[in-house]
């Protein structure tokens, strides 16, 4: 015998009450980050969110340090002011290898912390719903634990180490310009002429490779 409630199917209504797990419904992106994210989870999205700007930074800083090192040879300022150079150097190796590693670890724990949330919670969704659900052919059971690890791994790629890599070169550009118009405006002024000239030629060789 069928029961009431699968002859009352109304996939309408069952869409309307699970629409948290529609795939048609638009998610922003920190909604997807923290809707899952538990409070451990939050402070190591912050830790990794802030090692990944001190890892854009740690570049131009970088070019910096090594600007001052050439300077002080052609200067002839002698091996003390280019030894402390050269520590100098070396503190910033050992700190960009320290952030580097929170940046690509804790975004990879983090990603793959929310993505196992969101497998068991899309599992218990999968659970609630009729057995009339099933009969469809677009809800083949078969294929669900095929998609729910296709869907959440795309998730995964997307919250995990990109964002880190996105946020250090965007941090790497602004406080290279930052540097470069602090120490020296003019240079900066007249190469900036030439930055279009070199866009272009950045883009041309993106499209032909």
């Amino acid at each position: 015998m069928v029961s009431d409630k699968v002859k009352s199917y109304d996939p309408a209504q069952d869409d309307q009450e699970h629409k948290e797990f529609d795939t048609d419904e638009k998610v922003g992106f920190f909604d997807l980050c923290f809707r899952y994210a538990s409070c451990g989870d939050r402070i190591m999205f912050g830790v990794a969110w802030t090692a990944s700007m001190i890892f854009g930074a740690a570049l131009p800083g970088f070019c910096l340090i090594f600007g001052e090192m050439i300077d002080s040879v052609g200067a002839n300022a002698g091996f003390d002011s280019l030894g402390t150079q050269a520590k100098y150097m070396i503190f910033i190796g050992l700190g960009v290898y320290v952030v580097s590693f929170l940046q690509i670890s804790l975004f990879s724990v983090y990603a793959e912390s929310i993505a196992y949330k969101i497998k068991i919670k899309y599992f218990e969704s999968c659970l609630q719903k009729d057995a009339a659900f099933y009969d469809e052919d677009k809800h083949n059971p078969a294929e669900m634990s095929a998609r729910i690890a296709k869907e959440t791994s795309a998730i995964q790629r997307g919250i995990g180490d990109k964002i880190g890599f996105c946020l250090m070169s965007v941090c790497s550009f602004f406080f290279g310009f930052m540097f470069a118009f602090y120490w020296g405006w003019m240079l900066t002024l007249i190469l900036l002429a030439g930055f279009p000239v070199m866009s272009l030629m950045g883009i041309g060789m993106a499209v032909s490779m």
